[in-house]
């Protein structure tokens, strides 16, 4: 009697099991659990690249020249600038030349001169000019290349009297030359 009980009940269990079984595949392939494939291809652009530009400024060769009242200029040696003493009446005039890169597609660029940052004497000035004389000089990819003038004049004013502005230094290290991509 015993072994009667035991038979159905297995019989039982394995239709159960079996039922559940099915049912758990179905739901992994509904679920996408299972193994279904979609079709896909790809391809990977070949022989393509692009280069980035290029925007550089370089200071290439300077001229220092000192002129005294009407006297004709005399050039400064770069290596004895330092050892300058400047006197009322004095014009020291710097044309420096500004090596420029500009590479780019769409590219432009304004060349300034900054002089704010140089302290002076009261009775010294100092202006800064690009060719033409104008502050601001726009460039492109066609000026790559270029030496490009710029003006620095220093004038210690010739109606300094007494002892006024002796002794002073001015610094001209705070002279910044800048080339500045400009947007589109």
């Amino acid at each position: 009697m015993l072994l009667e009980k035991v038979v159905p009940e297995t019989k039982k269990n394995s239709k159960l099991k079996g039922g559940i079984a099915i049912a758990l595949g179905a739901a992994l392939l509904a679920g996408g659990g299972g193994t279904l494939a979609y079709w896909s291809t790809n391809q990977t652009l070949q022989g393509t690249s692009i280069n980035t530009g290029d925007l550089n400024l370089e200071l290439g060769a300077a001229t220092w020249t000192l002129t005294h009242g009407t006297n004709s200029p005399v050039t400064v040696g770069a290596a004895n600038i330092n050892d300058l003493e400047i006197v009322p009446g004095d014009k020291l005039e710097l044309v420096q030349m500004l090596d420029v890169t500009l590479k780019g597609d769409n590219l432009k660029a304004d060349l300034t001169i900054d002089t704010s940052g140089v302290t002076d004497a009261a009775n010294v000035t100092i202006a800064a000019s690009l060719a033409g004389g104008a502050a601001t000089q726009e460039l492109s990819p066609a000026d790559s290349g270029d030496s490009i003038a710029a003006t620095v004049t220093v004038v210690f004013a010739d109606t300094t009297g007494g002892q006024i502005d002796v002794n002073e230094a001015i610094n001209l290290n705070a002279i910044d030359f800048t080339l500045t991509q400009k947007p589109l």
